[in-house]
């Protein structure tokens, strides 16, 4: 596709979902993005996104203030734990099938950024965690910065641990825990009724 900026032709950075203009600097998201990420307002200090050098913003992951996002490129600044903790939470209560692995793009791994707190150069690797997504971190101020998508990739990768907390609180209401008795009426063999778990996945 053509930049509706400037008209040039637009990258495709597939493993991203994005579009990205070379000559001046654009991006075009085809679809709405699945991070789940609620803008605030601009970020104190003015903190420069590492990416593209725009003013960050003051961003809501969870319904309370955890980190920031860029507006223009929609990466993101997270601390270390508040990534671990979100990544966790969202895969525990994911109902969704998973995504299909995706490739790396290597050009990702050559990236060299500054962090925006300590202006020092962050360290570029792959993630350890699920999903195939390069992660840049600064071991000094303890965050990490995601490209758009990075998050959602991390959250919807295939693995036991998605849709654990679901399982969970079915096994809780087919015990009979849900509902303050003592499980002594439970299912003959302990299995999960699979319409109860259809009610506890959409309620």
């Amino acid at each position: 596709m053509n930049c509706r900026n400037c008209g040039a032709p637009m990258t495709l950075y597939r493993e991203n979902e994005y579009f990205f203009c070379e000559y001046c600097g654009s991006f075009h998201f085809p679809s709405a993005s699945r991070d789940g990420v609620r803008l605030l307002g601009v970020a104190p200090g003015e903190i420069k996104c590492p990416a593209c050098r725009d003013i960050l913003f003051l961003a809501s992951f969870n319904e309370r203030p955890q980190g920031y996002q860029c507006r223009r490129c929609q990466g993101i600044l997270l601390d270390r734990a508040t990534f671990a903790e979100v990544v966790q939470a969202r895969r525990a209560w994911a109902s969704q099938p998973p995504d299909p692995p995706r490739p790396v793009n290597p050009k990702a791994l050559k990236r060299r950024l500054r962090c925006p707190l300590c202006q020092r150069t962050m360290d570029t690797f792959l993630y350890y965690g699920p999903g195939n997504i390069v992660i840049d971190t600064c071991h000094t101020c303890h965050v990490i910065w995601l490209d758009y998508g990075e998050l959602g990739r991390a959250v919807n990768a295939p693995g036991r641990d998605r849709g654990a907390a679901l399982l969970e609180r079915a096994r809780r209401e087919d015990g009979g825990l849900a509902d303050g008795t003592d499980g002594s009426e439970k299912r003959e063999g302990g299995g999960i009724d699979l319409l109860d778990l259809v009610r506890v996945i959409f309620s």
